[in-house]
């Protein structure tokens, strides 16, 4: 029995559909690949404006779910400073991560994310946060406020670490000195 070569086989049977293509003026073509996943929507949007009373989250949205494990947003401030907080939380086809304002100014959410097909995708997008700059606490009124105070007049904090070491070094000092100046009587008397 003799064996036919599967390239032989492949002819016979690709052979028939290939005559009737050229008849009727058809030609197969490979189906087109499909297209990656894409951003639907961001929150806030592109150049949005961000007030006060307004969530301070970045949300980005897809035409398909992503994964989790592959998942990053971060938001920089006006000045660069990466401003984001918590983790980025991942629901179905969103990704969504908090972030702090430090006053106002456009900032810039990006994202990079991986699609149901397997791609990544990332890009961001700009917002401006028009609202008073979040109050901060003068440290000096915060060291007020933590030391004890005695007769109405802060005391000054105590470094024992450097007490213990200015004491250390002393010894050390008084030491060598004794030391070397008994050496030296030794030398002379013999």
């Amino acid at each position: 029995m003799r064996r036919t070569p599967i390239r032989d086989l492949r002819s016979v049977l690709l052979a028939p559909a290939l005559v009737v293509g050229l008849m009727t003026g058809t030609v197969l073509a490979a189906s087109p690949a499909s297209a990656h996943d894409t951003l639907l929507e961001s929150t806030p949007a592109e150049g949005a404006v961000v007030g006060v009373d307004d969530p301070k989250e970045a949300s980005f949205r897809f035409n398909n779910q992503i994964f989790t494990e592959a998942a990053f947003v971060a938001v920089l401030d006006p000045s660069g400073a990466d401003v984001s907080t918590g983790e980025a939380v991942v629901s179905g086809d969103t990704v969504t991560r908090g972030y702090a304002v430090t006053g106002p100014g456009t900032y810039t959410a990006s994202y990079r994310v991986t699609s149901s097909d397997g791609h990544p995708i990332e890009g961001s997008v700009t917002f401006t946060y028009d609202g008073p700059a979040p109050a901060t606490e003068d440290p000096a009124d915060e060291r007020a406020e933590a030391e004890p105070t005695l007769g109405g007049q802060a005391e000054e904090p105590r470094n024992y670490t450097a007490v213990v070491l200015t004491v250390v070094a002393i010894a050390v000092l008084v030491v060598g000195t004794a030391v070397g100046l008994s050496a030296l009587r030794r030398r002379r008397q013999g």
